[in-house]
């Protein structure tokens, strides 16, 4: 249960450093909830770390 409370608060965490333009710690924090590796992870979806990599690069 904590690891699954944990992964979900890494998830948001991306959100938020992708809404303020942090891309790189927005995939940081993504990468640690895809380590934990849940089932909730393959099932959230991935388009906020679609984002965050398409942000970076500028596309």
């Amino acid at each position: 249960m904590i690891r699954m409370v944990i992964m979900i608060y890494k998830i948001y965490r991306s959100v938020v450093y992708i809404n303020k333009g942090e891309y790189d710690e927005a995939i940081k924090n993504y990468n640690k909830a895809i380590e934990i590796k849940l089932h909730l992870t393959e099932t959230y979806s991935y388009s906020y770390i679609d984002e965050a990599y398409n942000n970076k690069r500028g596309v």
